[in-house]
């Protein structure tokens, strides 16, 4: 995307998910990771934000794991883009886009 778009944002993180499952180090396995992408286009930022579960092949469709930043919100407790004017930031959060870029 930064080849295509110039400059983007990109925030990835795990998602925990009940109930735990820990390695022998007691370092706790995520079940799933978000994925958020931003990039300015004619002066608006616009997004993409992805939920990839833990037991991805690779040859899946990346569509097929397209979502909203309030889902990835409501999984973590986390608030992302919250710098945006409030109405603004709701309309792009609750977004889902139709296809990756």
């Amino acid at each position: 995307y930064a080849q295509r778009f110039g400059e983007v944002w990109v925030k990835v993180g795990p998602i925990f998910d009940p109930p735990a499952e820990f390695l022998d180090s007691g370092v706790e396995i995520p079940n799933r990771f978000y994925v958020i992408i931003v990039q300015e286009h004619g002066g608006a930022p616009q997004v993409l934000a992805f939920v990839i579960p833990q037991d991805v092949m690779g040859d899946e469709d990346l569509a097929d794991f397209l979502t909203s930043v309030n889902a990835i919100e409501g999984a973590t407790g986390l608030d992302f883009l919250h710098e945006l004017e409030d109405t603004f930031e709701e309309r792009l959060e609750g977004n889902v886009a139709d296809a990756p870029w």
